[in-house]
């Protein structure tokens, strides 16, 4: 079973499909690649379930019926069967139904539902030109990686989770950060890899949100780290997103905001990306 073998269902189309048993409908044609092209399967409504003429699989009503309670979630088809983008490690990973898809992990996403949008607003509010060398902190599923080698930059993008870096070589939008002569993925925690002083333009730290298991993400000790790894006038740019409620009456942007001007940075809040921008001043303080 080949990687280009691997199809995609959500349990919001399941449950369209679901609605359809009974009322004399013989087949559908969805899509399911995700949308990467308009291709368009056909799936069969029969007495004891779905059929993907695909795989040539049957569906039972009652894995239909079970699978379409989950409507945000991802599921993978294949030969051998349909199954939820659903996994428990020591933490529990969900892929999502978002264009492109989402994880979340142990409840948290990754990203906001308009996960395109999202990427793209941030780096295009950078200026990033093609030769700059961007730090990634927080790989995910490489689309902030991706979207930055769209530019001719050079990336090297880390992700902490081997199990993540797992997920993302069965998600055909993922396939970039594995391909692309533009970008280094490196497997290990950012806190901990080491790397020369003044090399990249721009550094781009997009954390999960502030919580007990992340907080190392929002230190003094990463954010000194990344003025000795940042260039004379280079960008960091650290996403902040909605803190949940625990932190919400705490003014988290200011308060990080102010932490990145003590070590050195000029820092500006932008609401509309949803992060601080921080540039180190020429000299290296």
């Amino acid at each position: 079973m080949t990687k280009a073998e691997f199809l995609f269902i959500s349990g919001k189309q399941l449950k369209g499909i679901f609605k359809l048993r009974g009322k004399g409908v013989s087949y559908v044609s969805i899509n399911l690649d995700l949308n990467k092209t308009d291709k368009q399967y056909k799936i069969s409504i029969v007495k004891d379930g779905i059929f993907f003429h695909h795989f040539g699989l049957l569906l039972s009503w009652e894995d239909v019926r079970k699978f379409s309670k989950k409507e945000e979630l991802l599921y993978l088809v294949n030969a051998e069967g349909v199954s939820p983008l659903l996994f428990f490690k020591d933490k529990v990973y969900r892929i999502l139904d978002t264009n492109p898809p989402s994880l979340e992990l142990d409840g948290i996403r990754m990203h906001t539902h308009k996960v395109s949008d999202d990427i793209k607003s941030k780096i295009e509010y950078l200026r990033i030109k093609p030769g700059n060398l961007v730090l990634d902190t927080c790989a995910g599923f490489g689309y902030t990686a991706i979207e930055v080698s769209k530019f001719g930059a050079n990336v090297i993008t880390v992700e902490k989770d081997p199990f993540v870096v797992e997920l993302s070589r069965i998600n055909p939008y993922s396939k970039t950060m594995f391909t692309s002569r533009n970008i280094t993925l490196i497997i290990g925690d950012i806190y901990e890899i080491d790397f020369k002083d003044q090399i990249f333009d721009f550094i781009v730290h997009d954390p999960p949100r502030l919580g007990s298991n992340s907080g190392y993400l929002y230190s003094d000790e990463i954010y000194q780290k990344f003025y000795r790894i940042l260039k004379p006038r280079g960008v960091l740019y650290h996403y902040i997103g909605n803190p949940g409620k625990k932190y919400r009456n705490k003014d988290i942007p200011h308060r990080v905001s102010q932490r990145l001007s003590n070590i050195g940075f000029y820092t500006k809040v932008v609401p509309q990306i949803q992060g601080i921008i921080a540039k180190k001043s020429i000299y290296w303080i």
